[in-house]
Order: structure tokens, then sequence, then C-alpha cells
């Protein structure tokens, strides 16, 4: 058989083999709640309900609003794309979440087919087939393939526009001018219509789209700088990057002093992070293998070693690049922003599980980079990068085992408390101080291996393999999904159960309403103490159950607005997931006029 036909029918049996072994993955349990270590964000497991709430109202009442009284103005206008979505399925297929999550299980497998057919076109089929199993089995890509949010349909957008990318890398698709030209007219404007699309479903969009011209620009320009001299040393590749790099920083702060923390996060906040990010503690293995091929990739673009690469050669360091690129600008935008929850790292997902699956698969080849002895020496800031980078990964691999055996309530008081108190400056409290504590005795050691770095990768080359490497992408992924396996609940679809027989046309408050009571005949209105949204209205809406999280004192707050709207003995439900207690009250009509 002609070798290149072999080739392509071994990487279409690849791909056809991911996609359905994902595919079936995902759609087992997929009522099930999201694991308790998978986010400490509420919209994980509300977000489904209430930005659904608009769609759901036009079907049931015609309007996005049934009462004129609700202050809530849902998300037609500002996410409208996920609205007409929203609004085909309910009537097409029904008024149920799973339908919802049926149409974020096609997204998350159009984003796979899509990545691993472009790779396929750049690379072997080990290559493709790493890539392939190592998102497959993701934590956090697979979880949040079965809720039904908005960052994946952003994904799918960002990943169409990759294939349109590295074909414009490539001369040996288009070679002639003229074609170029129109071929980089028509990438111009797909990224607009994109772009108009990524904005129609959140804001949001923005980061990830940023990121990825970011990245495009320096993989599209190395081929201009291979003749040393064409440019001078002040408008090299990597003294852009420093450029850029200094102007975000520069941004940052006058966004800070400007707007306070409303657009990015306190200083404090920061330093906390390095404790409170589930993008690394869920997948350290794996996150430490993208960093340490980022590494290799970011010592070649700092030394110009790509300057005596062939023209193949070089193809594949730009696609690498690129994935090296992305993550790098769409970590730091979403770690700097004043709101950064684990779906917003999803828009660096893509990028770590190819990184980290480039390492697995070109161990060798990465490995004789990072050990070659740098063209500059290394100077104080690199060495002071490596010191971070140890140390940070030091401190994930500890919480990466507080999270298998520490209890969920201990886990939460420890993470909650450090992470509340560290924002506000407060030092005197002992979750904080146990700790920073912990991070002291730590120093020492990420202070010893960052010293002798050359040693430790030397070890690592002489001792380990591809097969290790290999191993250890999908190794923790596995302990993670087996943990799930064994202890996932079903508390939400129970209580939407339950919600489903509670008379119809009935009137449901609270900021968990809406998820709870999509699938039933209840008049649903969204309302949030926190946000202040509805409460001033509730006598006029009048409602006739109230979903409170006790774990936040909901029922003070509420009875607050409205006294003697909850009461203790009418609870008519209850359940934990997570760290929400949630329970459902009947009110006692009629309510009290508000004094």
């Amino acid at each position: 058989m002609n070798p290149r036909i072999e080739d392509i029918i071994s990487k279409t049996l690849i791909i056809v083999g991911i996609l359905v072994f994902s595919t079936l993955f995902r759609l087992y349990s997929l009522d099930s709640d999201p694991p308790d270590f998978l986010s400490w964000s509420a919209a994980t497991y509300i977000d489904e309900g209430y930005k659904s709430l608009d769609a759901r109202n036009v079907v049931k009442f015609g309007t996005n609003f049934w009462s004129p009284y609700d202050q809530y103005r849902g998300h037609v206008n500002d996410s409208r794309l996920m609205y007409e979505m929203q609004l085909f399925i309910f009537e097409n297929f029904g008024m149920k979440v799973i339908n919802l999550r049926y149409m974020t299980v096609w997204i998350s497998e159009l984003i796979i087919a899509i990545l691993l057919v472009t790779l396929a076109f750049f690379f072997k089929g080990r290559m493709v087939f790493f890539t392939g199993l190592a998102l497959s089995i993701n934590v956090v890509y697979y979880f949040h393939s079965k809720v039904a949010l908005y960052e994946l349909p952003m994904l799918l957008l960002g990943t169409a526009l990759m294939p349109l990318l590295f074909v414009f890398l490539s001369h040996r698709v288009i070679k002639h001018t003229a074609l170029r030209v129109g071929y980089i007219a028509l990438i111009i404007v797909l990224i607009g219509l994109f772009t108009g699309a990524g904005m129609n479903i959140k804001e949001s969009f923005l980061i990830y789209l940023c990121s990825i011209l970011a990245a495009f620009f320096f993989a599209s320009i190395l081929p201009y700088f291979r003749k040393r001299n064409r440019f001078s040393p002040a408008l090299q590749p990597d003294r852009i990057f420093l450029y850029l790099m200094a102007l975000i920083g520069a941004v940052a702060v006058v966004l800070y002093l400007w707007g306070g923390n409303r657009y990015v996060n306190k200083p404090l906040m920061l330093v906390g992070k390095i404790w409170f990010l589930e993008v690394i503690y869920l997948q350290p293995n794996t996150f430490l293998l993208a960093v340490l091929s980022c590494i290799a990739m970011m010592k070649v673009f700092f030394n110009k070693r790509y300057l005596h690469y062939s023209r193949a050669e070089l193809l594949e360091y730009q696609i690498d690049l690129f994935f090296t690129m992305q993550l790098f600008f769409s970590f730091m935008l979403v770690y700097l922003a004043a709101y950064s929850p684990l779906r917003y790292f999803l828009f660096s997902e893509i990028s770590i599980v190819y990184l980290a699956a480039r390492f697995a698969g070109n161990y060798d080849s990465e490995m004789r980079i990072l050990t070659q002895r740098p063209l500059k020496k290394r100077g104080a800031a690199g060495s002071f990068f490596i010191f971070l980078l140890v140390f940070y990964i030091a401190v994930q691999a500890v919480i990466f085992f507080m999270m298998l055996l520490v209890d969920f309530e201990n886990r939460r008081l420890i993470m909650d408390n450090f992470y509340l108190n560290i924002i506000q400056g407060n030092f005197a409290d002992k979750h904080v101080q146990m700790v920073l504590i912990l991070i002291l005795m730590l120093l020492p050691v990420a202070y010893y291996f960052a010293r002798h770095y050359d040693e430790v990768v030397h070890f690592i080359k002489k001792r380990a393999s591809s097969r290790v490497m290999v191993f250890l992408l999908i190794q923790i992924q596995l302990i993670y999904l087996l943990s799930w396996e064994f202890n996932k609940t079903s508390s939400i679809r129970e209580a939407m159960n339950f919600v489903n027989t509670l008379p119809a046309e009935r009137v449901i408050i609270g900021d968990w309403a809406p998820m709870l009571a999509l699938e039933s005949d209840l008049k649903i209105i969204y309302s949030n103490p926190r946000e202040r949204k509805n409460m001033n209205n509730i006598p006029k809406l009048d409602p006739d159950y109230v979903v409170a999280n006790s774990g936040s004192r909901e029922e003070e707050a509420y009875n607050s607005y409205v006294p003697g709207l909850i009461k203790p003995e009418n609870v008519i439900y209850a359940f934990k997931v997570q760290s929400f207690d949630i329970k459902i009250y009947k009110v006692d009509k009629k309510i009290p006029p508000r004094g």
C-alpha cells in the first residue's frame, strides 16, 4: 500500500476512534452532578438554569418576562447567539436540561475533531493520538463538556480559526502571492465574523481572541527574521515579546488604579491565587509537562535556534510556538482578571493539553532542547523564573494530595478561609497562617531544585522515557475520574424531580430556582440576596416557594427584606451539593407587606 494512503487511513482511524470513545464517555452519567473537586463557583451548578431563563420564558409564556415586576434582565441581549440556540433546543427537543447538555457534548466533540484533523495535516499519527487521548479524559475539559455553560461554544469559535491560521503558516498550500493576499483577506473577514459571534455569546471571548491573535502574530513573523540583519535588534521577536509583556503589565496597573478591582485583581488576590487555582491542581502532571514544553519552546525562541531550522522544522516550531504563546497570554489575562473562575481557564486548556501531549510524544527532542547549554548565560531573571516555577509546582503538588486525602468540608475550610482572609489582608486567621507556614517550608525545597536545575533536568532525561511521560499524561486524570465514578451524586437531578411535582403556575424564587425548576410548570423568578436582584419586589412577585442557600445564610437575607417570608418549619426539600446547603421553603400566604 502507498505509504501516504496508509498514513491517511491510520490517522483517520485514530481520529474516528478518539471521537467515538470521547462521545460515549461524555454521554455517560450526563445527568449526574459535577464533582465537588471541579470548581468552587456556584455557576458550575446553576448557570445552566438561570442563563436559559429567557428562552424558557419565551416558550412557556411567549415573553422574556412573565411578570412586570421582574428586575432580572436576563441574557437575551448580551448573549443573543446562545439565547437563539437555547430557544431552538427547547422548541424542537423539549425543555430538558439534558438537551442543553447534549448540545455541549456535540460542541466539545467538534472542538476535538477540528483540532485533531488540523494536527493530522502537520504531525504524525502518534501526536494526533496522544493529543486526542489526553483531551478525551482531561478532567477540566471533560466535566465542562457535560454542563451547558457558555465557554465551550466560545472555545469552538477559537478552535475553528486554527486550521485557517496554520494553513497560512504553511507555504505548501498557498504559494502564489496574490492568492496569499486573498487568503489573508479571508482570514480577516472570518476573524471579524467569529468576533461578532463570540461577543454575542459572552464578552470574555475577547480574552480568548486576543490570546489567539497574539500567538498567531509571533508564529507568523518568524520566517521574516531568518536573515539576521533584516531588522534591528530592537525589533526582533524576543524583544517584541518583552515589549508586549511590559505593555500588559502597565495596562494592568493603570486599570487597577483607575477601576479598582473591577477589571484586575487586588495584588494580594494575585498571591491568593497561588493556593487557589483549580486549572493546575486538577491536572498537575499535564500542566507540568505543558510548562516544560513551554520552556523548551521559549528557549528556542530567545536563543533564536529557529534560524537554523529547515522549512519543515520551522513550520512545526511555528505551531508549537503558537500554542505556547496562546497558553501564556490567555493564562496571564485570565489570572490578572478580577473574576477568573475555572471555566475561564478553558481558554488555555487546548494549548495546555497540546503542549503536554507534544512533550510526551516528542520527549527526546524536547529534553535535548532543555538540556542544551544556552547561547546566552542564564541571568538573574531566568534563575528567578525557574525558582518561581519550581516553587509553584511544589505548592500545587501539595494541593493535589490534599484534594485526594482530605475530606471536602476540611478542604473547603482551608481554601475558603485562606482565600477570603488573604484578599482582606488578614494574616491573623489560623488557616492563612497554616498555609503560609506550609509555603515557607516549601521555599528551601524550591530553592534547592532551582539551584540544581540543570542537574535535575539531566537526571530526568537519563532516568525517564517517553512511555513514562505518556503515563504521567493520563495518570492523575484517571485518578480524578475514578474518584468521581465512585463518589458521584445526582442531588440536583433528584431535586429537579421533586420540584416537577409541585403544583403548576406557582411562583418560585431564588438564585438556584431557575436551575431546579427549569423543567417544571412553575413560574420562575431569579433573585439573589448578594446582588439584590428582585429582593425589593418580593411582595409584588408573591412567591409560593423560596430556594435558599443555608450555607450563605440566605434565609436571614430574605427575611430582612420581607419579615417572616422564610420559616424553618416550612422547609419542604433539602439537599447538599459541594459546599452548597440548599433548602426549598413553602411560603405562608399572604406575604406581610414590607415594613
